[in-house]
């Protein structure tokens, strides 16, 4: 499966998509994931490799609700992740990237550190 540039791949929340084989995203291209409250599934499977090739988008619409909270699970993944562009909600106000381990992409968000003085 190629997702072309500028076309746009919208999971809905509480759905999935499982693709047999890879999954090629080009640059430009947008996959949009609008997570379940408590999901603990990736939305998007593939039994073969989801590349990234250029400066794609991943749009994350969830509940702000902090720890990882996977996207994508593959047998691989592959491309440069430092071209991803990450779209989250206006009221998330936490620190965010996206964590690749093997096969896996995972948003991980957390809340700003707190500063403490003591005198």
């Amino acid at each position: 499966m190629s997702l072309a540039s500028g076309a746009t791949l919208d999971i809905a929340e509480g759905a999935g998509l499982a693709v047999q084989g890879n999954l090629s995203v080009a640059d430009g291209a947008t996959l949009s994931f609008d997570l379940a409250s408590g999901a603990s599934a990736a939305p998007l499977t593939a039994s073969g490799t989801v590349s990234f090739a250029g400066a794609a988008t991943i749009r994350v619409d969830f509940d702000g609700s902090c720890g990882e909270h996977p996207l994508i699970a593959a047998s691989a993944i592959s491309g440069d992740f430092a071209n991803l562009s990450l779209a989250l909600p206006a009221s998330a106000n936490g620190n965010a990237k996206l964590k690749q381990s093997g096969g896996n992409l995972v948003l991980r968000y957390t809340m700003p550190g707190l500063t403490l003085f003591v005198r």
